[in-house]
């Protein structure tokens, strides 16, 4: 198990420096801002949420603070940007101001973005709901938003329901969208057939499927309702007809094979 996971590290690292569609969030180009912060000397800044120590966290004010708007956290980047998801992670303290949270993408210049009062409108709305909500461990948990559609530009922000709540990040991955309906190394991988919105740029997880379907299934199955088992060799999620769709990495050789699904 190890070796697998020293293998999918190495993979990820492989990847990302190849320029494949992955987490640019921690691109040191950007520009973190948030609407408020806690009172001197404890502040924290919107970038500690993208340090690269998750044990730093950004956080608004506290949610007994009196202001005019909901928290928000944003990052601009020196570039656009097909938004495809975001996965954060938050100290489970605040987990109870994630709900119908707002994640919204339009475009400024760089001078802008260092302003918090500036917001274009007409915005992009990439996804409102509750998100998809996962333990990491006893004191935090992942938070996941995928964009219901293309959202293209090169600001993106995530916005709090209530003024009376809290915005606290450890740690945001955003990702890019591949187009025409693939995901993984150089969107090679064709996205599930049942997927009805855009699927993740790297693992294919889909935002929307068609009744009764789910992309991808857990627990090494697939098919209607994940019915049915995948071949016993995926190391990952398998296609509709159940054959392996993970990325093999050839260590010694670098060189980087997939599997294609029917």
């Amino acid at each position: 198990m190890i070796a697998v996971l020293e293998r999918i590290s190495f993979l990820c690292l492989v990847l990302r420096v190849a320029g494949v569609p992955g987490d640019i969030a921690h691109d040191k180009r950007a520009i973190a801002r948030v609407l408020d912060n806690i009172a001197f000397p404890n502040q924290r800044y919107a970038d500690l949420a993208v340090d690269d120590d998750p044990k730093t966290c950004s956080s608004t004010d506290f949610a007994n603070s009196s202001r005019t708007e909901p928290p928000w956290w944003r990052i601009w980047f020196p570039y656009n940007v097909i938004f495809s998801n975001i996965e954060m992670t938050i100290n489970k303290t605040t987990l109870q101001y994630i709900y119908n949270v707002s994640v919204s993408v339009t475009n400024m210049t760089e001078t802008e973005s260092k302003h918090k009062t500036i917001w274009h409108t007409p915005e992009h709305h990439c996804y409102h709901g509750d998100g998809l909500k996962l333990s990491k461990d006893s004191e935090y948990a992942i938070i996941k938003f995928y964009c219901i559609s293309l959202s293209i530009g090169n600001t993106i922000k995530i916005t709090l329901a209530l003024n009376k709540s809290q915005l606290e990040i450890c740690d945001v991955n955003i990702n890019q969208a591949c187009i025409n309906d693939t995901f993984g190394p150089n969107c090679s991988i064709t996205c599930n057939e049942h997927c009805t919105g855009l699927c993740d740029s790297v693992n294919g997880t889909c935002s929307r499927c068609e009744l009764h379907f789910k992309w991808p299934c857990e627990n090494f199955t697939y098919g209607q309702n994940c019915s049915e088992r995948c071949d016993e060799i995926c190391l990952g999620p398998c296609n509709k007809t159940g054959a392996a769709l993970n990325v093999l990495l050839d260590v010694r050789d670098h060189i980087v094979t997939n599997a294609t699904p029917n």
